[in-house]
């Protein structure tokens, strides 16, 4: 009678959580009041799965909707009864992020919180963007507040001529009295939406615009700092020190309760690049052989300063950031689990652990003639794959440096190189462009095509930034997205590789 009992559970228990489990969605109309959008036009809706709101992950899921009509209906599932979603628009191939036509792929201005029972209408125009309908009150205001972003720009050649001047109090002074400007008619912005949003959507926008601030006078305070740009000026490091130490002092980071500042989604992002930040500076690493990589100088400094969902999340979003050695992972990997007491979160770090340091992905990408390679083609070799765009300053030179190396590993069977671009869709022409030019990469690599920055395989390894190296090993299992960089250490990457054969 248990065993029965047993089975009736067993069988009932998917049909439980799918009854449990809640559909969110909100209704949106598109109204296309510009003709241009009729001409293979489309909008994408790009979604947070599990509610981690973030812009350091990849792992986004695109709902997109061809414009065929003057006005479409089109329903958008969300992750959560209020989800932050990005908005963006293309026709003929060209991308407008709603609010800021005929500027590409500007992220400032395409962020919405979206609630489960919406019902918007989105007006579109080639120039401007307009709501109207049940809940759009929200979007109006999100919409405002990007806009006063340009007010800070329009004061950033006065700033870096100070700062190239050497005039570093006078560049943070000039900083923080714009900024402060920016902060305050921000806030008049959102206090006079306050009676017309939702009580619960207020607290996040509050967040998001102090995270915002807060994110923008740390960029400019640790300008020059970077281990790659030259500093200004003798001193100039020991005084960005002083610097955070005085602002660190007087930094309120608990104005709203936990929950609220973890949802946000510019606030917790802000509190990683402080760690960030403070890393580039403090870490002496360049000092000292034994100091700490900088994943893990911030993940012990953000041990050390959170607690809580707020620890949860920015210890996640070190992980996504950090092209961690598995050395490193190995090292946290048990602590971080155990600590980590938010279960999207943990759920989500140990996906991103296993991707980082288990089976590789199973990529199947064509190349120029429409070949499919798939990983299991490669199985017994030790794979390098190198990610790239058209375009990518950067990319172009570790592809002058990879060249050398990969002919001088060309008769060797038990390694191949896999040069992926993601000039996928629409830029497949620009691909076959930069494979003839020989920039980005060389005939004797097999060269793949993937499909843009939401392909599962950039998905999968959370890829941010270009170009990135992943190795793979003989056996299928990832080995790193950090080996030695052959830009400023080739002979390291050919040890590196020899020693993994």
């Amino acid at each position: 009678m248990k065993l029965v009992k047993l089975a009736v559970a067993v069988f009932f228990l998917p049909l439980l959580v799918q009854a449990q489990q809640s559909h969110y969605a909100a209704s949106v109309r598109v109204v296309v009041q510009d003709s241009v959008f009729l001409e293979e036009g489309e909008i994408e809706f790009k979604l947070y799965p599990d509610g981690i709101h973030t812009d350091l992950t990849a792992e986004t899921k695109p709902v997109t909707h061809r414009i065929s009509r003057a006005a479409e209906q089109m329903e958008v599932p969300l992750s959560a009864a209020l989800s932050y979603v990005r908005i963006t628009c293309r026709f003929k191939g060209q991308e407008l992020a709603v609010g800021m036509a005929l500027k590409p792929f500007n992220y400032d201005n395409n962020l919405f919180i979206l609630r489960d029972g919406d019902n918007i209408t989105l007006f579109l125009n080639r120039d401007t963007v307009a709501f109207g309908g049940r809940g759009s009150e929200k979007y109006a205001c999100s919409l405002e507040l990007s806009r006063h972003m340009d007010i800070a720009a329009a004061h950033r050649v006065e700033e870096e001529n100070d700062l190239k001047k050497g005039l570093y109090s006078s560049y943070l002074a000039a900083c923080a009295r714009h900024q402060d400007s920016l902060y305050q008619v921000r806030k008049k912005v959102l206090d006079r939406y306050r009676p017309l949003i939702e009580r619960d959507v207020f607290p996040l926008l509050q967040a998001d615009i102090w995270g915002d601030y807060n994110r923008a006078l740390l960029s400019r305070m640790f300008a020059g700092t970077s281990r790659v740009v030259k500093p200004y000026g003798p001193g100039h490091h020991d005084a960005v020190k002083e610097a955070y130490r005085e602002y660190e002092s007087g930094f309120n980071g608990r104005f709203l309760p936990d929950s609220i500042l973890a949802r946000s989604f510019k606030y917790a992002d802000f509190l990683f690049w402080k760690e960030y930040a403070a890393e580039q500076v403090f870490n002496p690493r360049e000092q000292a052989g034994n100091a700490p990589s900088p994943f893990l100088y911030r993940y012990h400094a953000i041990q050390k300063h959170y607690s809580g969902i707020i620890r949860d999340k920015v210890s996640l979003l070190n992980f996504y950031f950090s092209k961690s050695t598995r050395r490193d992972l190995d090292l946290v990997r048990e602590e971080a689990v155990a600590q980590t007491g938010h279960e999207p979160y943990k759920r989500e770090l140990l996906r991103f652990i296993e991707s980082r340091t288990g089976q590789a992905y199973a990529f199947e990408l064509p190349d120029k003639e429409g070949k499919i390679h798939k990983l299991s083609d490669f199985k017994g070799k030790l794979i390098v794959m190198d990610f790239w765009y058209t375009g990518c300053i950067n990319c172009v030179e570790l592809a002058e440096k990879l060249k050398p190396i990969v002919r001088e590993f060309k008769s060797n069977p038990g390694i191949v190189f896999l040069s992926v671009s993601i000039d996928g869709g629409k830029n497949r022409q620009v691909w076959l462009r930069s494979l003839e030019l020989e920039r980005y990469s060389s005939p004797d690599e097999i060269n793949l095509l993937a499909q843009g920055k939401d392909a599962e395989i950039i998905k999968h390894y959370n890829i941010q930034g270009y170009p990135t190296l992943l190795v793979i090993s003989k056996e299928g299992r990832v080995i790193t997205l950090r080996p030695p960089d052959p830009r400023t250490d080739s002979q390291g990457f050919v040890r590196f590789l020899k020693t993994n054969l």
